[in-house]
């Protein structure tokens, strides 16, 4: 991942992800949040997952799993993930 790919990390800070025009676009993008409460959540939620992007395209990796807060982890996870990607790279679902 290219760092140009993420350009949205300039775009989003703190400061102007509250602007109306962010919090409109911050909206339609996660619908499920609503209320006052919305702009706080919903600007977090964008930081922190453009945060990660960014994070990954800066360590230059190849590849990377993103978690969120509430994963479970299930006995055998190691063997079902490998089993999942395997799967998902022969169906051309992703490409590594």
């Amino acid at each position: 991942m290219q760092k140009s790919s993420i350009e949205y990390r300039w775009k989003w800070n703190r400061k102007n992800c509250t602007h109306p025009s962010n919090v409109a676009y911050i909206k339609s993008k996660f619908p499920y949040i609503s209320g006052d409460h919305a702009k706080d959540v919903s600007c977090a939620i964008v930081i922190e997952h453009i945060d990660a992007w960014y994070s990954i395209a800066e360590r230059n990796l190849s590849f990377a799993l993103i978690l969120e807060d509430d994963v479970t982890f299930v006995p055998f996870l190691k063997e079902k993930f490998n089993r999942f990607m395997s799967q998902a790279v022969k169906l051309n679902l992703i490409k590594v």
